[in-house]
């Protein structure tokens, strides 16, 4: 779940102020709008010219329900990385949000290139793999 710019705008009162909007910062006690929102290229960005960080922002948006939580990210994809015999030496794991990591099937997160090709079964069964 993304975070709704135009309810952040409407809950905080928003102003338009150039190219961007002000507001009251909802992480302190703000007497003035010194809270810059925007969202060029479809990213939400945002500054507090008093001085708060940017996670305290997010804390007191989520406090609101302007912000969701951290969510745990999903795998879409695995792609098994397998050796000369067939055993999964390691997978690279698709993420959403999309992100790619790495992991070893006994867990340990180390890399020992070996003979490790992607598909390595289809490659040789092909005939395709150069010997050497």
């Amino acid at each position: 779940m993304k975070p709704d710019f135009d309810a952040i705008l409407r809950v905080l009162d928003a102003r338009k102020s150039g190219a961007q909007y002000a507001a009251k910062c909802p992480a302190h006690d703000d007497g003035h709008a010194s809270l810059s929102l925007g969202k060029p290229n479809g990213k939400i960005v945002f500054k507090c010219h008093a001085g708060c960080t940017q996670d305290e922002i997010i804390v007191a948006l989520r406090a609101r329900g302007l912000w969701p939580n951290e969510s745990r990210k999903q795998i879409v994809a695995t792609y098994d990385y397998v050796n000369e015999n067939g055993a999964i030496v390691f997978q690279v794991v698709r993420y959403e949000p999309k992100d790619f990591r790495q992991r070893r099937p006994d867990g340990i997160r180390r890399l020992d290139l070996e003979s490790t090709w992607y598909q390595a079964r289809s490659v040789q069964s092909s005939g395709s793999a150069h010997r050497g």
